[in-house]
């Protein structure tokens, strides 16, 4: 028993062990494929391979291109039929049904009731959803509408979503159900299909041409996708799919070669494959559907070929460092550009997407075109250089070329489509304004100048012969003899009318340019000349005059308002009155010139005249009306002062007002002086003379400005020389004590020899006492305007000699 209990045991051992072998080896491609949250396919519209990512990066759709490195891309995927919607079919259940496209979803044997993925889907509890654009309603499962295409989509032809589609089968751009929305509200489901309605997704608005299929996919999936995180290949939670239902044009292997693309969690970054190399050698959209599965999680072997289908396991796991290169944009237009010219440059942006340096090798234009770039001989991953292209056209007509950038990325070259059109040089010139119009113009004088400019609005250079205005026109130009292409230059007319009425001309430019010569119309109007004057002011008045002197002048001014010169006969005063001037015999048109007229009464009362002017005008003479009263008061002044006293300390100041008031029209100048100004004192007045005008008085102000009193120091007076004299010692004082001085000293120098020694002393003591005593303080001397009453004399002085007034005027000023 024990034998056989240990041979059992063996036997179910070597079992068991087979079995987890087989079982191994049956998972081993499933255990390569991540499990993900969502799988998003997105199904895009009758386009070949080669117009998708084509070779040389001529792509129709570069957004969805240049994510290459972010994920991976088959260049052996195959649809299986034509049309549509078998390869819908065979994107839902691993099985083409049929190629009606003309088959609704309750038609043809629909809906589709053997197994599909969306069953997969809910047996696992897993959630499911399909987005179709421009879906007329939830849940709608009749025909085509609009722009929605009902075959574009596997989901409505499958029995379980029409038993089970509320809030499922949506509109992609519902605001309430739609993927915007669930997006935003981390509401994705676990399987999502995404069709675009017949424009986005390139049936209608065809691929290659119309950018619209590759803008609506990137803005509204790809980019809110990435913006999330959700397509990050390490932290993300989503693998979305992007392929095309069949080509265009090509029946191999069925439907023709197709793009397809992958990213996302665990997808390789930057990966191109070729596979597979398992049977039948490319991948198809049953290998898509069972990726589909495996990426979450649930059964295929139900799944039609797709149980059957090449894995797609080598898309899965780390992805190596690579430089990915691009050209934006992938072509260039340049605009009509003259032979031999050279254009604007245009710029193409290449950049490096990649992971790994780029290595350039050469940068070429070929054709009519060349090229400068900043690029170097090498782009660091993420950089990006710029390449600008001119076009030097070398014969007419349509131009190509291309600017190629040989690398060591895939794909290399890197090319840019190049396109211009040649044309023949042309010279075109044109005159703007093309006329002028000159203002009324007086006979024989010239208007000031207006401008027309020479445009060079051709290709090539213009040659000008010559520029002419005739009539009663003149031109000046800073044109010279050529202007180059795109230059301009000013021609200057002017309008000398040699007779009056409507004068009329042009200006004539002679060129190379087609149409020359190129002319503007010239019209202006001549004007007989005329000649008008005026005096200004229209009369004079002056005021109350002394009889037998002369007033100050007033002045007119004559003026020439006409348009031709004025020819002055006389100018002269009738009466009491009297001219000077500085006209002359003429004045020219628009000037002026100034008479001064005096007023000297004969008699006293009032006094009348005239000004007259008497010239080549209509209306002449001029005149001006003049009028002034004689006096016969002799003219003087008289002066007054306010206040007529004021008391003030010492150190500050005083104000006072003297007016000089005029009498029988007197108008002459009145030096004022100020005297008697106390001691440390000033006396000013502003201003020092004024002028009367005959008949209101004119002031001026008197400052009289003191010193403040101080005292002078001890240290400051002189010491005294004989102290015990007191401070005024007299010179005869000085004297007497001299001769004492000398008396003594012959008394001692005589017969009284025994005196000497007393004497002596005596005289010793005196000297010292003058000399070691200080004195007496005395009184103290003072500084500063003393205190008092003063009385200030205002005079004001007017003329010389015996014509000569002086008038004064006293105020009391009393310093404290």
């Amino acid at each position: 028993m024990h034998r056989r209990s240990r041979t059992s045991k063996i036997i179910l051992g070597l079992v068991f062990g087979l079995a987890s072998l087989l079982l191994i080896g049956a998972k081993a491609s499933f255990a390569q494929v991540p499990q993900v949250q969502h799988v998003i396919i997105v199904v895009e519209e009758n386009t070949d391979y080669a117009d998708v990512c084509g070779p040389n990066n001529t792509s129709s759709m570069p957004l969805l291109c240049g994510l290459q490195i972010q994920g991976s891309f088959s260049a052996n995927y195959y649809a299986p039929t034509h049309p549509s919607i078998g390869n819908y079919n065979d994107l839902g259940w691993g099985v083409v049904t049929t190629n009606n496209d003309g088959c609704n979803p309750s038609s043809c044997g629909f809906p589709y009731t053997g197994d599909n993925i969306v069953r997969e889907v809910q047996a696992v509890s897993k959630t499911w959803k399909g987005y179709s654009e421009s879906l007329p309603s939830t849940c709608y499962f009749g025909g085509d509408s609009g722009q929605y295409a009902v075959r574009h989509s596997p989901i409505p032809y499958i029995s379980d979503v029409q038993s089970n589609c509320l809030n499922r089968y949506v509109a992609f751009e519902d605001p309430n159900l739609g993927f915007a929305h669930d997006l935003a509200a981390n509401m994705l489901p676990n399987y999502a299909f995404i069709a675009p309605n017949l424009c986005d997704d390139g049936h209608d608005c065809t691929l290659p041409g119309s950018p619209i299929p590759d803008q609506w996919l990137q803005n509204n999936v790809i980019q809110p996708l990435l913006n999330g995180g959700h397509l990050d290949p390490t932290t993300g939670d989503t693998v979305l799919i992007v392929t095309f239902d069949e080509s265009n044009a090509d029946n191999t292997n069925g439907g023709g070669l197709v793009y397809w693309f992958m990213m996302g969690k665990g997808v390789k970054q930057n990966y191109q494959s070729t596979g597979p190399s398992a049977s039948p050698g490319f991948y198809s959209h049953e290998s898509t559907l069972r990726v589909i599965a495996e990426l979450l999680g649930v059964s295929f072997s139900g799944l039609g070929g797709a149980a059957s289908a090449p894995d797609m396991t080598e898309f899965f796991g780390p992805s190596g460092p690579a430089p990915v290169a691009s050209l934006s944009p992938t072509s260039l237009t340049f605009a009509s550009q003259s032979v031999g010219t050279t254009s604007a440059a245009q710029t193409v942006t290449l950049s490096n997407t990649g992971t790994a340096t780029l290595t350039i090798s050469s940068i070429v234009a070929s054709g009519d075109f060349a090229e400068t770039d900043n690029c170097g001989g090498s782009l660091a991953s993420g950089g990006n250089c710029s390449i600008s292209v001119t076009f030097t056209p070398t014969a007419s007509g349509t131009r190509t070329g291309s600017s190629s950038v040989t690398d060591n990325a895939s794909g290399s070259p890197q090319t840019v489509g190049l396109t211009g059109t040649g044309a023949a040089p042309t010279t075109t010139a044109s005159l703007s304004p093309t006329s002028l119009t000159f203002a009324s113009q007086t006979v024989g004088t010239t208007s000031a100048a207006q401008t027309v400019t020479l445009s060079n609005t051709g290709t090539a250079t213009l040659a000008i012969s010559s520029i002419v205005a005739s009539g009663d026109f003149a031109q000046t130009n800073n044109c010279g003899g050529s202007l180059a292409v795109g230059g301009n230059c000013a021609i200057n007319v002017t309008f000398s009318p040699t007779a009056s009425g409507t004068r009329t001309g042009s200006l004539r430019v002679t060129d190379n340019a087609s149409g020359s010569p190129q002319t503007a119309g010239l019209t202006g109007t001549g004007t007989a000349s005329t000649t008008t004057a005026s005096l200004s002011p229209a009369s004079l008045t002056f005021a109350s005059q002394t009889v037998g002197t002369t007033s100050a002048a007033q002045t007119v001014t004559l003026t020439n308002t006409g348009s031709a010169a004025l020819a002055i006969t006389t100018i002269s005063t009738s009466g009491d009155f009297a001219e000077t001037d500085n006209c002359g015999s003429s004045v020219a048109v628009g000037g002026n010139c100034a008479i001064n007229v005096t007023f000297s009464p004969t008699a006293s009362g009032t006094r009348t005249g005239s000004l007259r002017a008497t010239d080549n005008t209509s209306g002449s003479p001029q005149t001006v009306s003049l009028t002034g009263a004689g006096s016969s008061i002799a003219a003087d002044f008289s002066l007054s002062v306010a206040p007529t006293s004021g008391t003030i300390t010492a150190g500050q100041s005083a104000t006072f007002t003297l007016n000089v008031t005029p009498s029988g029209g007197f108008n002459q100048a009145v030096n004022l002086t100020c005297g008697g100004a106390p001691q440390a004192a000033t006396c000013t007045i502003s201003p020092a003379a004024v002028t009367p005008n005959g008949s209101s008085a004119s002031t001026a102000t008197i400052t009289l400005s003191t010193t403040a009193r101080g005292t002078v120091g001890p240290g400051l007076r002189p010491r005294r020389i004989f102290p015990l004299l007191g401070d005024q010692l007299e010179l005869t004082k000085i004297l007497w004590l001299t001769v004492m001085i000398t008396l003594l000293a012959g008394l001692i120098a005589g017969r009284r020899r025994q005196m000497r020694l007393p004497l002596g002393l005596a005289m010793l003591m005196v000297v010292l006492g003058a000399g070691c005593t200080g004195g007496v303080q005395g009184t103290t001397p003072v500084s500063g305007t003393p205190a008092g009453t003063y009385t200030l004399t205002l005079t004001g002085s007017s003329g010389t000699g015996s014509s000569a007034l002086t008038h004064s005027i006293t105020v009391t000023l009393t310093v404290n």
